[in-house]
């Protein structure tokens, strides 16, 4: 017992002395002005995917897609002039290198984003033409440059060189977006024509043109398929274009032989079939189905405002099959973007009019693959937002989708706004985060993935 008094006396008295430290300390808090305590900004983790996003004003920004936190403008100069415009990036795959166009400029930079928030200008190549869409192939060898205007050049860069290999010229019409396909097959969208080029590679490497492609849809969303190249934009005249038939009854009877009739002479039998207007063009990951960004307002002479995206399938390397179009859209589409599993697509949508005559807001729209070039419609309108630009850029990829969301910058520079738009593909619900400056092409930087063959255990 003795020996348990002398071990309380001993403790008391240290305990007594803490809870007075602790008051006084508490006491000289209250006393004392506040500090404001700077919190450690999260270090990037190089294990995530990343948006980079180009500014028309000359800047580049990255967002976390974990946290969607923005860290505006990691390149503020260097990439040509401020008035040239970035406009597109594609990410070299498997690479932390990516490709960003100075349109103005006629110029591709060539950026390494090793060091995510230090990126590296490594070279710049420059073209003989406005460079403003960007596709890379994917085994990351090629970078296939198309322009926006009356441009009928695709620009070949030759990725380890980092130089240019050649320039092709089409045959007929002209490059305003591209993609190309896993076998090879390059598609070309010419808004001025309404058609698809396809290009293939001859024997000796260079691009040569393979085919074009097109489909017209009359005021109720019928198709009507083009006898052959040039069927089509041979129907100018007072409409501007497409196929008039005086005293038709059905789109069977429809052919680039009849499109000389004038508007004047047009009956109540007559059909009216316009062709669309392509501004981008997408190859699904299956490698197959090809989707046609349509800006074109196919009930042009009625008062609705409807637009289509046409559907292609590839059925041999450099040739391309109608499947269908999807009408009825109250947008028009400037760039499209996949889930990572492929069974979707989302579309980037804009313009457009609603029963008031009013402009409509931009929107996501969602379209299901359900087997190559088979493609229907999941769910229009998924979300809109406030957004009211009418007009599109050519071939730009405004939409990228990383961890489950859609990232999307502006698909127009008329009217557009200094934030980029996330969508949860998962709710469809919408953010908006500010950017420091106009961002038009948005593209996917992911950690690079080094696959190591498994080893049996027992060899």
């Amino acid at each position: 017992m003795k020996g348990f008094l002398v071990s309380v006396r001993k403790y008391a008295p240290l305990s007594v002395v803490l809870v007075l430290a602790l008051v006084a300390l508490g006491a000289f808090a209250l006393f004392t002005s506040a500090r404001a305590v700077q919190a450690r900004p999260v270090p990037p983790s190089p294990l995530t995917d990343w948006i980079i996003a180009v500014g028309t004003t000359g800047t580049v920004s990255l967002v976390d897609t974990a946290t969607d936190i923005v860290h505006p403008a990691v390149i503020s100069g260097g990439l040509g002039s401020e008035g040239g415009g970035l406009f597109d990036v594609a990410v070299v795959p498997n690479s932390n290198l990516a490709l960003i166009s100075n349109f103005g400029d006629s110029t591709v930079y060539f950026v390494d984003f090793s060091d995510r928030m230090s990126p590296t200008i490594v070279t710049s190549v420059t073209l003989g033409f406005f460079a403003e869409d960007i596709v890379v192939t994917r085994d990351g060898r090629t970078a296939l440059v198309t322009d926006g205007g009356f441009t009928p050049m695709v620009a070949a860069i030759d990725i380890p060189s980092r130089s240019l290999a050649y320039t092709v010229t089409l045959s007929s019409g002209y490059a305003n977006a591209v993609d190309v396909a896993p076998d090879g097959t390059v598609i070309v969208a010419d808004y001025y024509r309404g058609y698809l080029h396809t290009l293939y590679p001859d024997a000796s490497g260079v691009l040569t043109q393979t085919g074009s492609y097109s489909y017209a849809l009359t005021t109720d969303g019928a198709v009507v398929l083009a006898d052959g190249p040039g069927a089509l934009a041979a129907a100018a005249g007072p409409v501007d274009r497409g196929l008039i038939v005086a005293g038709a009854s059905s789109t069977a009877d429809v052919s680039a032989a009849d499109a000389s009739a004038e508007v004047s002479a047009l009956e109540a039998t007559d059909v009216v079939a316009l062709p669309p207007r392509p501004v981008n063009v997408a190859v699904a990951p299956d490698g197959l189905t090809v989707f046609q960004a349509d800006v074109s307002n196919y009930t042009e002479f009625t008062t609705r405002t409807l637009y289509s995206v046409g559907i292609y399938r590839i059925v041999a390397p450099g040739v391309l099959s109608f499947t269908s179009a999807i009408t009825n859209l109250a947008r028009g589409t400037q760039s499209i973007a996949f889930s990572d599993d492929g069974t979707q697509a989302y579309l980037s949508q804009n313009g457009g009019l609603d029963q008031w005559e009013m402009p409509l807001p931009n929107a996501l729209t969602v379209l299901d693959i359900v087997a190559p070039g088979e493609v229907r419609l999941a769910r229009e309108n998924a979300v809109d937002y406030t957004r009211l630009g009418s007009s599109q850029l050519f071939g730009v990829d405004s939409i990228a989708v990383a961890r489950g969301k859609a990232y999307l910058g502006n698909p127009t520079i008329s009217g557009a706004s200094n934030d980029l738009r996330v969508v949860n593909l998962d709710e469809y619900s919408v953010k908006r985060l500010e950017m420091p400056g106009i961002i038009a092409g948005v593209g996917v930087l992911s950690p690079i993935r080094v696959y190591v063959p498994l080893i049996n255990a027992a060899d």
